[in-house]
């Protein structure tokens, strides 16, 4: 795969796949300090991929950004919020929503992209999102966090 940016992909773009890892990285980070170590467990090892998709984003695009802006922070803190009020539940909540966006933007821009250098890479991104997902709901049916019955 090659690691020069594709002429299609706009700087809106760039940005946002740079900025979308660096917040689910910051968001996995913080949640680990509230979650039972189970749990902890599973956001250590989301933070560590998510840090994999930061540093490939970076590369691919030949990006330095590394801060995340006020907006971002915002929702970051409203999450944090979320999940340190409904606990462990809301922890999980909050990693089924930022997981199923992920895959939702992944596929959309794979489809956009899919037959040019930045679809190859987003399709890469996009399985470990699968897996992610995969993993997330597992955690969530052993520790009891969902129940269908």
């Amino acid at each position: 795969m090659s690691l020069t940016t594709p002429p299609t992909a706009s700087p809106k773009l760039i940005r946002q796949l740079i900025l979308d890892e660096l917040f689910d990285l910051s968001l996995y980070r913080k949640l680990e300090r509230h979650a039972s170590p189970e749990t902890a467990a599973l956001l250590r090892k989301l933070a560590e991929i998510e840090t994999g998709h930061l540093a490939f984003w970076q590369n691919f695009f030949k990006s330095d950004l590394r801060t995340l802006g006020p907006l971002r922070h915002l929702k970051l803190s409203a999450f944090v919020l979320f999940a340190r009020a409904f606990g462990e539940a809301g922890i999980h909540l909050v990693l089924e929503a930022i997981e199923v966006n992920g895959i939702r933007k992944y596929l959309t821009i794979w489809e956009i992209y899919q037959d040019q250098p930045l679809g190859a890479a987003v399709k890469n991104v996009l399985t470990d999102e699968l897996k992610h997902e995969g993993e997330i709901v597992s955690a969530s049916s052993a520790s009891g966090t969902y129940s269908l019955g």
